[in-house]
């Protein structure tokens, strides 16, 4: 659980809210959600109109600054890592 000067989140709550924003923001571009099954292949979604791909990430409780960087980079790394490994299976969707 993530405390933020809005409230408590955790990984769920968060993506919720991203949602919400990513619809509003970028629905003239074609904003997709992208389901977590049958697998989302690091993101949450992608704008079908200007292929920008969109992930979010919440961390499990409050870290440190420098912990929360590691926590961060490590996640992003990991998720571009995908972008490339499923690039055949996300221009699929």
């Amino acid at each position: 659980m993530f405390n933020s000067e809005f409230g408590p989140f955790d990984g769920g709550s968060w993506e919720s809210l991203c949602q919400k924003v990513f619809k509003r923001k970028f629905m003239a571009e074609g904003y997709q959600n992208m389901p977590a099954s049958p697998g989302d292949y690091g993101i949450e979604g992608y704008t079908s109109v200007t292929g920008k791909a969109f992930q979010c990430y919440c961390p499990d409780r409050h870290y440190e600054r420098n912990e929360l960087y590691i926590k961060q980079r490590d996640k992003i790394t990991e998720d571009i890592n995908k972008l490339r490994a499923y690039e055949k299976e996300l221009s699929k969707r």
